[in-house]
């Protein structure tokens, strides 16, 4: 429920959540937190679609749940170098990695 809450909270602003992405680009790392039990409905096709669905809030303009049918939601529209560095470079540059 929380997870249904937070894109529903997104989508009705992402305007300011966006600016405050954009604003904090190199201090941002993706991450999940999925509770990944033995739950039945827990599968591989579930664990697929919330990771999708994060995905989607961050790189698309709108999207859908599946878990919100006949709702769609507005995502923030990150472009690829905003997503870059979140998907990979910050955690990279924090880690003190090279670069691939």
């Amino acid at each position: 429920e929380y997870f249904k809450e937070a894109l529903l909270r997104f989508s009705a602003n992402p305007k300011l959540y966006r600016e405050l992405i954009v604003r904090y680009q190199d201090r941002i790392l993706f991450g999940l937190d999925l509770i990944v039990t033995e739950e039945r409905y827990k599968d591989r096709e579930w664990l697929t679609a919330m990771i999708k669905a994060y995905r989607d809030m961050l790189e698309k303009e709108e999207f859908t749940f599946f878990d919100l049918p006949g709702i769609t939601l507005h995502g923030l529209n990150l472009d690829r170098v905003i997503l870059r560095k979140i998907y990979f470079a910050n955690f990279q540059r924090l880690m003190r990695l090279k670069s691939f």
